[in-house]
């Protein structure tokens, strides 16, 4: 269901509010354009975040493919947002059991923070923020589409109201629909899926996104499967390795690499 609320005052105090609550945009306000609306309630907040390039993407960056993931009865969510060159921004947010709507939101997020100037092609595959952001591309006014942090969407917005044009894509998982098993064959859309996965999956079972466990996430986001289920069983052969291996190097301790 979407939701549209009021339009906003704006502050110079909510914009620094915004900027330090979710820190890791690209430049200062001035830099960006960057504003953002007064009164706002912030119910997430980020708890990791990784940036990367990845090798093999010669695309503009202005090519986006974003996609979140979340898991039932965890506070935990996975972001990412993979641009056509490479460029990738994983996160992991933290809040009151995410929905769908919430991490995918965050995703489109952190895509617009490096998205640049000329036109802009979102990739999204729920519908529900799809239209969101549609609705508050063309209206300039705040829509959470499902989203459960107006703080979040409000940045959106604000995001989207730059001096430039943007088209938002859906781009099922799966050809013909989509299912929980499949990845779309989109590559930018495919890398986000399985980068999402793999940050939520990497939060919840305690390792912080850096050392060898980063290393596995880098090579999540070019593995070949569009399968979900094909991805989760090589994690968990990982993680295996990785207990052993702790096992010998702490002798039961707890490795310095998780949070």
């Amino acid at each position: 269901m979407i939701h549209a609320d009021d339009d906003l005052n704006v502050t110079q105090e909510a914009l620094e509010a915004l900027r330090e609550h979710f820190a890791g945009g690209s430049g200062g306000s001035s830099e960006r354009g960057w504003s953002g609306p007064e009164p706002v309630s912030w119910r997430y907040r980020q708890v990791a975040l990784a940036r990367f390039l990845l090798p093999g993407f010669s695309g503009p960056r202005t090519l986006i493919g974003t996609d979140g993931s979340v898991t039932e009865g965890s506070d935990l969510a996975g972001v990412a947002a993979v641009h056509g060159d490479g460029y990738v921004t994983v996160s992991v947010i933290e809040g009151p059991a995410p929905h769908s709507q919430t991490a995918e939101m965050a995703a489109v997020m952190y895509a617009l923070r490096r998205s640049g100037h000329g036109h802009v092609m979102l990739m999204l595959d729920n519908l529900q923020i799809l239209e969101a952001v549609q609705l508050m591309n063309h209206r300039a006014r705040v829509v959470t589409g499902g989203c459960q942090d107006q703080g979040m969407a409000a940045e959106v917005l604000n995001l989207l109201s730059q001096d430039r044009q943007v088209t938002i894509r859906h781009v099922p998982d799966a050809e013909g629909g989509t299912t929980s098993n499949r990845m779309p064959s989109q590559p930018l859309m495919a890398a986000a899926h399985r980068l999402a996965w793999t940050a939520r999956r990497l939060a919840i079972d305690g390792y912080a996104l850096e050392g060898e466990a980063l290393a596995w996430l880098q090579s999540a986001a070019t593995r070949t499967t569009r399968r979900t289920n094909i991805l989760r069983l090589s994690y968990d052969a990982w993680r295996r390795r990785q207990t052993l291996s702790e096992m010998k190097h702490t002798r039961g301790g707890t490795p310095s690499f998780r949070r």
